[in-house]
């Protein structure tokens, strides 16, 4: 299925911005704008394909999340959840139930010690209750599902949600895509997010991930 033209164009945009951006960061206002070029919310090829890129992205993270703390196997459920979504063969209110515990559950670092859960690990979970929720129809980085959380500048001034970090974002709510692209570009002890590597995830995001969630979308 071809890419809506808008989304091309924004695309093409994107990448640019991220490739310029000293830090390589894709800033989560672009990412809005990005998401929306999807198509309408009553648009049920948009809405798949969103849930698509929001599944794609939380497996492209996975095995950071399971090689730190091996054996926890919520993350994969709530990923096969999204999937059922997505295929019609999960209920949707039994989805959006279970994102919340997911949430829950990914709030206490999934029931260990918080000096034993990774940094990176913690944030690629993360991107799998956040990819059950956008499956299940939540639209990402929208007024109505920002954080709550306050975020301030040094001089103790609120930053508006719209203009927080991926590394902020990451840990209160965000999307999908911030929670993955910090845990794959962060390391095990802190959340302070490698250029390079954040470049590689864009690069992935934008040139693979959604093309391939409109085909599945399709």
């Amino acid at each position: 299925m071809a890419l809506p033209p808008n989304l091309d164009h924004l695309l093409d945009a994107t990448q640019s911005a991220v490739r310029r951006h000293p830090e390589h960061r894709l800033e989560p206002a672009r990412r809005r704008a990005l998401y929306e070029a999807f198509g309408l919310k009553t648009d049920p090829v948009a809405n798949r394909a969103r849930g698509w890129l929001a599944v794609l992205t939380a497996q492209r993270v996975l095995p950071i999340f399971e090689q730190g703390l091996p054996g926890e196997e919520l993350p994969r459920r709530l990923i096969e959840m999204a999937v059922g979504v997505l295929r019609g063969k999960v209920d949707v209110s039994l989805a959006i139930r279970a994102a919340a515990d997911g949430h829950d559950v990914a709030g206490r670092l999934w029931g260990y010690d918080e000096a034993a859960v990774p940094w990176n690990s913690n944030l690629a979970g993360n991107a799998a209750h956040r990819a059950l929720a956008e499956a299940a129809g939540q639209t990402p980085l929208t007024v109505d599902t920002a954080p709550i959380n306050a975020a301030y500048d040094r001089d103790k001034q609120s930053i508006p949600h719209n203009l927080w970090s991926d590394e902020k974002l990451a840990q209160v709510a965000g999307d999908a895509a911030s929670s993955a692209a910090v845990a794959f570009a962060c390391s095990a002890g802190s959340p302070s997010c490698d250029p390079d590597k954040l470049l590689e995830f864009w690069e992935w995001w934008l040139t693979e991930a959604i093309p391939t969630a409109f085909k599945m979308a399709s």
